[in-house]
């Protein structure tokens, strides 16, 4: 008889990008963690625009606010848009987070820098560099 693997999920976020296809496997992600009694803790939209490196233009390529929409109608909180940015793409498949090892770029990434740990108790994640 093999072993089962038992753990506890504080809690669950729901990464989408804004398409309507990606938004209906993230509804299904977040029913799934609620059924099973996991907090899901809120939404981040992934890919969420585009700013050209020439002129400065924002363009919305995937569509634009999906998981704004997603968060309002599951009552979640939206925690941010990660943009499409070169560096991000780079930074990933390097193993290498974009704000250890570029934390200058801090418009790169609309997330906030902390999260909430309990009632009036925030934590600022520690960023490092490999």
């Amino acid at each position: 008889m093999k072993g089962v693997c038992v753990f506890t999920c504080p809690g669950a976020v729901i990464v989408t990008t804004p398409q309507d296809v990606a938004l209906a496997d993230a509804r299904r992600g977040a029913q799934m963690f609620r059924d099973l009694h996991t907090p899901v803790l809120g939404v981040v939209q992934n890919m969420s625009h585009h700013v050209c490196s020439q002129c400065g233009h924002t363009s919305h390529p995937f569509g634009r606010d999906g998981a704004a929409r997603l968060a309002s109608e599951m009552n979640l909180e939206l925690l941010g848009d990660v943009p499409l940015h070169l560096d991000v793409r780079e930074g990933a498949d390097r193993g290498s987070p974009v704000l250890a090892t570029q934390p200058h770029l801090p418009p790169l990434l609309c997330l906030p820098l902390h999260s909430q740990q309990g009632p009036g108790e925030t934590v600022t994640p520690p960023v490092t560099s490999q």
